[in-house]
């Protein structure tokens, strides 16, 4: 394991707000030498697409990594980890046992045009892979795969999040939301937003859309389909949370992080590392992945302070909480990050 690097908080900068189908079941295994290398916690010799690691939140230590080719995103729910990543040549969603930390399911995507699953997003009773044009849902217990096409081909579409009985996406350049409906699965009428739309987050009773262009965090009702508020976060560059009634924000080129509180628009940014892109939060704390030092920050949602740095190698991305641990994915040599 790399040395334990150090973490300075610099300061606590407070800002401004304005405005008011089939299904293809493949067969990939570790290989002896891969299983070896996981239960020591370290990196295969022959690692070449990436892996899922599991922190344990009582020691704040890696416990388990689990070779995975092409890991990229992670969501945890309906009793299972679920991670997009590649199975030979073929894009793939997994499903790993949280108990077991092993690979239950793979359901290939390829045959779907999935280029590379850009979100995924547990709820609403399924599994849903935001990619290319289109949205996959996936039926946990069956493993069946249905396509949902999108509106308009070509559009850069680069967040989902389920909430308020829908699925919910963001339409980047056409500045809007879209709904899917999740059991009829319709599109539904559009949100506008008036600028760019990019990662989304839902709690609190509402929808959270970041704009890393114009440095904004945009509420909207679902009930009513509408923008009730808009909040200035300079650098939102597309990775939100909601918990600890508050919204977090990363900014990746500052490796800040950014608490947004709902009701009274408050802005307080805090530094935890290098290229922030991911940010979860659960166990009690808000963790954030730095893909530019490769750790990942635990953050005391109350006092800000960051009470952990847990070092976990090159290019961490994504990451999840459930009940009992922390997930991770690190990209391999030749994995991608959006």
């Amino acid at each position: 394991m790399p040395p334990r690097p150090t973490l300075t908080i610099a300061a606590i900068i407070m800002l401004a707000v304005v405005g008011c189908g089939s299904v293809i079941v493949l067969a990939w295994k570790p290989t002896v030498d891969d299983r070896a290398a996981a239960a020591s916690g370290q990196p295969p010799s022959s690692d070449i697409g990436g892996a899922l690691l599991r922190i344990d939140p009582k020691t704040n230590r890696v416990v388990k990594r689990i070779p995975l080719p092409g890991a990229n995103m992670v969501a945890a729910g309906l009793g299972s980890v679920w991670v997009t990543g590649t199975v030979g040549d073929q894009k793939a969603l997994m499903r790993i046992s949280p108990a077991s930390t092993e690979v239950q399911k793979e359901v290939a995507l390829e045959p779907f045009r999935v280029l590379l699953p850009s979100d995924l997003a547990v709820g609403e009773g399924a599994v849903w892979v935001l990619g290319g044009e289109a949205i996959y849902w996936l039926h946990p217990a069956s493993g069946r795969v249905t396509t949902i096409p999108m509106r308009q081909a070509g559009t850069l579409r680069s967040g989902i999040a389920t909430g308020a009985g829908g699925v919910w996406v963001s339409a980047g350049d056409r500045g809007v939301v879209e709904r899917v409906h999740p059991r009829k699965h319709t599109m539904e009428p559009t949100i506008r937003l008036g600028h760019f739309a990019g990662g989304l987050a839902f709690g609190g009773g509402s929808i959270w859309v970041t704009s890393e262009r114009e440095g904004l965090l945009t509420r909207i009702d679902p009930v009513r389909g509408k923008v009730v508020r808009t909040y200035r976060v300079p650098g939102a560059s597309g990775a939100a949370a909601f918990g600890a009634q508050a919204v977090w924000v990363v900014n990746s080129a500052t490796g800040m992080i950014a608490k947004v509180e709902p009701d009274s628009g408050q802005v307080t940014a805090v530094a935890v590392g290098l290229r922030a892109t991911g940010v979860s939060i659960g166990q009690g704390s808000l963790w954030v992945v730095n893909g530019g030092n490769g750790i990942v920050s635990r953050v005391d949602p109350v006092t800000l302070r960051v009470t952990a740095t847990i070092p976990v190698g090159s290019r961490p991305y994504a990451l999840a909480v459930d009940k009992a641990a922390v997930w991770v994915t690190v990209l391999g040599p030749g994995g991608h990050s959006h």
